[in-house]
């Protein structure tokens, strides 16, 4: 017959969903600054804030393998920001586990789409029904299509500007705001003032 859930082990929980949260705040933020950094972090920062978020997934229910114990009524955690069961890489196993997790889950639809263009627009007065997107919403949509890639851009129907003079210029502003971006990453990595200082700030 079909499996059915024990009740004796709790309420059951989605862990691949959680661990693609925990990821999501963890291993995909390390590779946002390496993006926009155009270095990596330094490896034992990198496996520190992936610890920290261990740690934040555990106190939310995040389970962690702990060694040592086999064979009892639950599977092996997937602790997504922990070493691994081989050998200690959690770096590595991270983003293996977020790129499949990634495979796995994502797959836009109808709904996909509508939130997306719903987060575009966040922070500007809700446009009037049937107007035009504005220039703002396009450039938005340029960049969330240089971070995602064209294929799930294209997925999530984000769209270019229809003008080709509009284009260019929505491109020039997108490479002139990620360099800015990308040097004050820089910067924030490396001059602990600057860092001290953009910590106060924000």
């Amino acid at each position: 017959g079909a499996r059915r859930w024990d009740p004796a082990l709790g309420a059951p929980v989605n862990e691949e969903d959680t661990a693609a949260t925990l990821l999501a705040f963890s291993s995909n933020a390390a590779f946002g600054v390496a993006f926009l950094a155009g270095v990596e972090m330094r490896r034992g920062e990198e496996e520190d804030y992936l610890a920290l978020w261990r740690y934040v997934g555990w106190i939310l229910g995040v389970r962690v393998d702990g060694g040592g114990q086999r064979g009892g009524a639950l599977p092996r955690p997937l602790d997504p920001c922990g070493p691994g069961p081989a050998a200690p890489a959690p770096v590595r196993r991270s983003r293996a586990l977020l790129q499949s997790v990634v495979h796995h889950l994502l797959d836009p639809d109808a709904s996909s789409a509508e939130v997306a263009h719903h987060l575009l627009r966040v922070g500007r007065d809700r446009p009037e029904p049937g107007a035009p997107p504005s220039n703002w919403f396009y450039f938005r949509a340029l960049q969330c299509r240089r971070f995602v890639g064209d294929p799930l851009a294209d997925a999530l129907r984000l769209p270019r500007h229809p003008r080709p003079l509009a284009r260019v210029g929505l491109r020039c502003a997108s490479t002139f705001y990620l360099a800015v971006v990308r040097a004050c990453t820089l910067a924030a990595m490396f001059v602990g003032p600057f860092r001290r200082y953009m910590v106060v700030r924000t």
